[in-house]
């Protein structure tokens, strides 16, 4: 099943929160592979998830066209 939502808030905590509600199996995530201050100070999302997830996380690399 996929379901599909539009939610407002902190993207992390959104995500996290909403796995939880609907107890996902698992998280897909895109990233741009941004790591260290890099990371920190465009706000990434995907090391936050990864540091407080419960469940399995995909990450899966984009790339900006």
């Amino acid at each position: 099943k996929v379901k599909v939502g539009v939610f407002r808030g902190d993207p992390a905590e959104v995500i996290m929160d909403v796995a939880q509600k609907i107890e996902a199996n698992l998280i897909v995530l895109g990233t741009h592979a941004k790591i260290g201050p890099e990371a920190f100070w465009t706000g990434s999302v995907t090391p936050k998830i990864c540091k407080n997830a419960q469940v399995p996380i995909l990450m899966v690399p984009v790339k900006v066209i």
